[in-house]
């Protein structure tokens, strides 16, 4: 998996193959797979999330 960043202004629309977007936590992170889990765990280690 990779994960990417970026500054964005405008509204954000699913389209195409994407049916769904979501901002999530780490406090989501039991909603995930489970090795989205441990990326949730990293993000969250690094101070790139919450």
């Amino acid at each position: 998996m990779t994960c990417y960043s970026a500054l964005f202004e405008g509204e954000l629309t699913p389209m195409s193959e994407i049916e769904e977007l979501s901002f999530m936590s780490s406090a989501d992170a039991k909603r995930c797979s489970a090795v989205d889990e441990i990326i949730f765990k990293h993000l969250l280690d690094e101070g790139l999330i919450d």
